[in-house]
């Protein structure tokens, strides 16, 4: 089962060991997460990168020592780490603390910290992680939820198709399938372009009686000329017709298995009158030939849901329609299928690292995004997109940004108006929540003078003014301030607590 990870890196053996039996006492073996723990950074981020959307907490040594004995900082892996996933909190542990460690922690990006020789260090390990948890579980649990139930919900039947569903009606399908497979009755299938028709054909073969017999397919789009598609079919002698062999037909070589006819509405009227006698025969005349050979073999039909509109016009003969369609299958569209756009985006994306050697993920908005697609090509044209962003897209993470740039897709965004702004809203508040909270943090270790904060953030003091005036917090602290002086005389106490009212206001 996959659950939240808090990852440990800490080069000395004796710290991990620490971490790993404090913890363990505090939370139990049944804790809704796993403690993780490394010694070497690489082989940390590496971990991270093959799935970073289930890291709520990274908690990074300062100093590393490689094995070349080079002195490695922790704090230079915390932009990787974030451009994996910027939701993952980073915090700093360090016996350094000095201005110049705090000053570079900030500026690459680190959460929050804690100094190794606190009494209350593992007290504020507990206290970060239960507050990291806590805001993964409310943005990622539905989705780590969902890719289990992704994962793990296809039921035996549709296993037994090698279809990836999870949908309640592949699973109607995969029942009539594995019934009618063994028996001799034409099955037809019926379903828009890239429903997978041929999967369930050749699954309805192999779960069948003729499973040692063969599987030949026949795509009719591919013949415009209405004697070669019947000498594909049915064979031809040589001389029949202009430039025919003497060849055997697919009928003839499928003998004892099973035939696939795919796209059967566009038979013209010959290749559907020839068909019909078959059916009602099951006797093989080549074209230009007189001999009539039995063959035993099973048919299954595959068209588009306007084969039974091009019936009613007299465009397909009936009676070949209806002997067509003793058992009718009808495949529903990707989008009706609930649950199988999410399903098939982790089957696709993993197949691809596979294949390619990568470790490519799908961010959680980007899911979101391609559920909100209607999908007219269905899973080939789902399946396409994912290979054709696993090519373009260099990073690990793939962005719905990159859906707009490379997926091609018209998306209806008229639904999604609403999630994107409020998906702006908040990358705008945690940014200003990032500002401010780096603006604390600097302005109590300047031991509260504004000309020293600006120091540590090698800013002009002006330009500091100017960015807690911008960021709102100038009137607020004003307030605060002046409330507490009314009951202190001891101004600096006044600001420290004004800070920490501006800290509770933003959590």
């Amino acid at each position: 089962m996959e659950m939240p990870r808090v990852i440990f890196i800490e080069d000395e053996q004796c710290l991990r060991e620490t971490y790993d039996i404090t913890l363990k006492r505090a939370y139990g073996e049944n804790r809704a997460f796993n403690f993780e723990f490394y010694s070497n950074p690489d082989e940390a981020v590496a971990e991270i990168r093959k799935f970073p959307f289930n890291v709520a907490i990274v908690f990074m040594d300062h100093h590393f020592r490689t094995d070349s004995d080079k002195l490695v900082l922790g704090s230079s892996y915390i932009k990787e780490i974030k451009k994996l996933n910027h939701h993952i909190e980073v915090i700093m542990i360090s016996g350094d603390n000095s201005n110049e460690s705090l000053q570079l922690w900030l500026k690459n990006g680190a959460d929050k910290f804690i100094y190794k020789d606190s009494d209350s260090n593992l007290t504020k390990i507990q206290i970060f992680m239960n507050q990291a948890l806590t805001t993964f579980n409310a943005k990622f649990g539905k989705i780590l939820g969902n890719k289990r139930n992704a994962t793990h919900a296809i039921s035996e039947s549709i296993r037994k198709l090698k279809i990836v569903s999870v949908a309640p009606q592949m699973e109607t399908v995969a029942q009539l399938v594995l019934q009618s497979s063994k028996s001799n009755h034409s099955i037809l299938l019926i379903g828009d372009t890239g429903t997978g028709k041929e999967l369930i054909a050749r699954a309805a073969h192999e779960n069948s009686n003729r499973s040692k017999g063969v599987f030949k397919t026949i795509d009719c789009t591919q013949f415009k000329n209405s004697q070669i598609i019947q000498s594909e079919l049915f064979g031809s002698e040589k001389g029949a017709f202009t430039g025919a062999e003497h060849k055997v037909g697919l009928l003839e070589l499928a003998s004892g298995g099973t035939l696939f006819i795919d796209e059967a509405h566009h038979l013209d009227s010959s290749a559907q009158a020839m068909f019909l006698r078959f059916l009602q025969e099951r006797k093989v005349r080549r074209v230009g030939g007189s001999a009539e050979t039995m063959v035993d073999v099973r048919l299954i039909f595959a068209a588009k849901p306007l084969l039974k509109e091009m019936v009613e016009k007299n465009e397909f003969l009936p009676d070949l329609y209806y002997r067509m369609n003793e058992i009718k299958i009808e495949i529903p569209s990707l989008k009706d299928r609930e649950g199988d756009v999410e399903a098939l985006c982790y089957f696709f994306i993993n197949r691809e690292n596979e294949r390619n050697g990568s470790q490519k993920n799908l961010f959680p908005d980007t899911i979101r995004l391609l559920q909100k697609y209607n999908w007219p090509g269905n899973v080939r044209e789902l399946e396409n997109v994912i290979k054709k962003l696993c090519v373009l897209v260099q990073d690990s993470t793939i962005l719905p940004e990159h859906v707009f740039k490379y997926g091609e897709l018209k998306i209806d965004m008229s639904d999604d108006d609403v999630h994107m702004i409020k998906t702006f809203d908040e990358l705008e508040r945690e940014q200003k929540k990032q500002k401010i909270e780096l603006i604390m943090r600097a302005y109590r270790i300047g031991n509260y003078n504004q000309a020293e904060a600006a120091r540590i953030l090698d800013i002009p003091r002006k330009t500091f003014a100017n960015r807690v005036k911008a960021l709102g917090i100038e009137q607020l602290m004003d307030k605060k301030i002046e409330e507490e002086r009314n009951g202190s005389p001891n101004t600096k106490d006044a600001l420290k607590k004004s800070w920490d009212v501006v800290k509770a206001f933003l959590d």
